[in-house]
């Protein structure tokens, strides 16, 4: 839908029963994972099903926002190079998964606490997902990123990094740097 975006609670339900409400959201025109990490439970399990709990709609305004896809573009512009999974073994001789990328803000904008999914895939089918936060992320920054998987590894061909920011919260942006100055043309001479 491009004239909405959603605030969202959702859960999901297994048999090994329900988890945690967790909070998201959608941009306008976007597909992304709700996903649940870490989700303890006896016996592995392949029927999940999640459970919007709450939505909240919030309509873009298209007297601010003429054009939503340039606006997103000129905000959400990140680009991420050399995503690579490798299995490393540690001193105890135990493996583990490890995902490595770069990501450079490319927008005009800082952002805190930026999130990034990363998705392992074998062909086209997703085999893992995994979430990372940064801390922040400014303007024209390269950021070099390491993640550990444990547990069962799955097999992987390539990955795939999804960036998620909300940016319709004012919170998500990092304040401007720099001084103010005087602007020259209010200057008035007097002789």
């Amino acid at each position: 839908n491009s004239d909405w975006w959603a605030e969202v609670m959702y859960y999901f339900v297994t048999a090994e029963g329900d988890s945690e409400v967790r909070e998201g959201f959608i941009l306008p025109n976007e597909e992304k994972p709700f996903v649940e990490i870490a989700f303890e439970a006896e016996t592995p399990f392949f029927d999940a099903e999640i459970v919007v709990d709450e939505v909240d709609w919030h309509r873009v305004d298209h007297h601010m926002i003429s054009d939503y896809d340039v606006w997103l573009a000129d905000r959400i512009s990140f680009e991420i190079e050399g995503a690579t999974f490798t299995k490393e073994t540690n001193f105890e001789d135990d493996v583990y998964g490890q995902t490595a990328f770069s990501v450079t803000n490319d927008s005009a904008f800082s952002y805190y606490d930026p999130k990034l999914f990363i998705l392992l895939k074998k062909g086209s089918s997703v085999s893992g997902i995994n979430r990372t936060t940064l801390s922040e992320i400014n303007s024209g920054e390269e950021v070099d990123v390491l993640v550990n998987w444990f547990g069962t590894l799955p097999s992987v061909t390539s990955v795939e990094v999804l960036p998620e920011i909300n940016v319709f919260d004012i919170d998500s942006y990092k304040p401007l740097d720099g001084e103010t100055t005087r602007d020259t043309r209010t200057r008035v001479f007097s002789r």
